[in-house]
């Protein structure tokens, strides 16, 4: 089901989604639909940790080996 799909069910009432805040900024404002739970959300400095995956021992392409070089320094081990 796509975002806008939840969206749109939320919009008529039928429960409530995980969105960002860039789809639901408008009804968010004119009072169509209300934050809940907003204390729980993750905020820039709160994310959900990253993990990349990936067999060494196979040929990298070059766009995942700069992409690995770039995010590793940003990672927690």
């Amino acid at each position: 089901m796509s975002t806008h799909a939840v969206a749109l069910l939320c919009l008529a009432g039928q429960g409530i989604a995980l969105l960002s805040h860039f789809m639901v900024a408008n009804d968010l404002k004119n009072g169509k639909l209300i934050s809940v739970l907003g204390e729980h959300l993750l905020t820039p400095n709160n994310r959900e940790p990253v993990q990349a995956v990936y067999y060494r021992n196979s040929s990298v392409s070059s766009r995942i080996s700069a992409f690995l070089d770039f995010i590793q320094s940003r990672l927690t081990l």
